[in-house]
């Protein structure tokens, strides 16, 4: 698998994971009625990407909104990156956010404060 892609819908984010780059992007809503499950192919595809990882990893999430289920399976990638990170891979995350988002702003700092992970927070007008 050198690509893993899923469209966006009213309630599921777009994915792109380009395992020749290295490069993870996550844009949009997130709120499943099943966020396990959705995110359960992911979780996959990351767990084939740490057999022939990148040096350098990048993820960039911008969503929208995300609910709390939803943020538990976020956390669990970046976990899932994390041990990455530690296996010889550089991971690095672009979290982009509304300016305008501080509770979401906030979420993303609560999970740089509990991931061994490099954060970079970049305000936007607006995501869509």
């Amino acid at each position: 698998m050198e690509l893993y892609t899923l469209e966006a819908t009213k309630s599921t984010p777009a994915i792109r994971f380009d395992f020749a780059t290295g490069v993870l992007d996550i844009k949009g809503i997130s709120i499943p009625e099943d966020a396990p499950g959705f995110h359960k192919p992911l979780m996959e595809a990351i767990r084939k990407y740490g057999e022939k990882v990148q040096k350098q990893t990048t993820l960039n999430f911008a969503y929208s909104f995300f609910n709390t289920s939803s943020s538990k399976c976020i956390l669990g990638l970046l976990n899932a990156f994390a041990k990455l990170n530690k296996q010889g891979t550089h991971v690095k995350v672009n979290w982009y956010y509304e300016v305008s988002d501080d509770d979401l702003l906030e979420t993303a700092q609560d999970f740089e404060s509990i991931v061994d992970l490099e954060f970079k927070f970049i305000p936007l007008k607006a995501i869509g």
